[in-house]
């Protein structure tokens, strides 16, 4: 008798788990066929119905692809890492191009050296949406390199009046309003300099600027850029940006260098 109970309980188990993969199935169905039609709000619904049924990485690619097309980067590679979690061999590699800025500097400096004497390059890693950057010290030359992340919570230099400039502290400078607020202002300051879009250079420059301790904007430079009048425009208006709430370490403020990309694109 107990046996035939057990039987039946796992028949009814079975039967319940069926309907509700079939009913996570066809929300996400429903979705695809909306996101075919460009009927994006409709296939995020869809979508984020499927993820908190069951949460397959399909459904987080494809509602990342759904973000995407509706502007919003940010939440599209939130998706796409997540995605990249369940199933990593498909999506990290997609994650990777999609959501990271990667590049190399040639020349180490100076107060680098003394920690890290063995280091022969940089690798700055930038992740999208992010403030924060991480930086890799590159040891040996191709093809026989390894990589070490770099602490840099440590003094990275020093001025005149002796007060440490950190990369990394416990709590970062944040833009007021935060990301989009940012994002916004550097939209709408940047002018497109005639000189590139006449020669249709487009592309990121990378640049690096200290918040210091009260909150302002200094130390603007260049780390990599693209030319054609788009590397002064990214300092000119980076210059431009209002006070920070500044970074703080063991509860004091202090003077964080950030690095940060600005994309200048020609639309059509």
């Amino acid at each position: 008798m107990r046996k035939q109970i057990l039987i039946s309980l796992a028949i009814l188990l079975s039967a319940i788990a069926y309907c509700q993969s079939g009913s996570t199935d066809q929300n996400f169905q429903k979705g695809k066929k909306a996101f075919k039609a460009e009927k994006y709000q409709e296939a995020l619904a869809y979508f984020s119905i499927s993820i908190g049924e069951r949460q397959p990485s399909e459904a987080y690619y494809y509602r990342s692809m759904t973000y995407d097309k509706l502007g919003d980067s940010c939440n599209s590679c939130k998706d796409l890492r997540k995605a990249s979690f369940i199933n990593e061999q498909e999506y990290l590699k997609l994650f990777n191009q999609k959501c990271i800025a990667c590049f190399k500097i040639e020349n180490v400096p100076d107060t680098l050296k003394k920690l890290y004497p063995e280091i022969t390059k940089l690798k700055i890693v930038h992740y999208k949406c992010i403030s924060d950057t991480v930086v890799f010290g590159i040891i040996g030359q191709e093809p026989k390199t390894n990589e070490i992340e770099l602490n840099l919570s440590v003094k990275s230099r020093e001025e005149s009046n002796n007060e440490p400039i950190y990369t990394i502290v416990e709590k970062m400078p944040s833009y007021p309003g935060g990301e989009n607020a940012k994002n916004r202002f550097l939209a709408e300051n940047i002018d497109y300099p005639s000189k590139a879009t006449s020669a249709g250079i487009q592309g990121t420059v990378y640049i690096s600027f200290i918040i210091d301790g009260e909150g302002f904007v200094t130390d603007v430079k260049v780390l990599r850029g693209i030319g054609g009048g788009c590397d002064e425009e990214a300092v000119r208006v980076v210059k431009l940006m209002p006070k920070w709430i500044p970074g703080k370490q063991n509860g004091k403020t202090v003077r964080v260098l950030f690095n940060m990309p600005i994309f200048f694109g020609l639309s059509g």
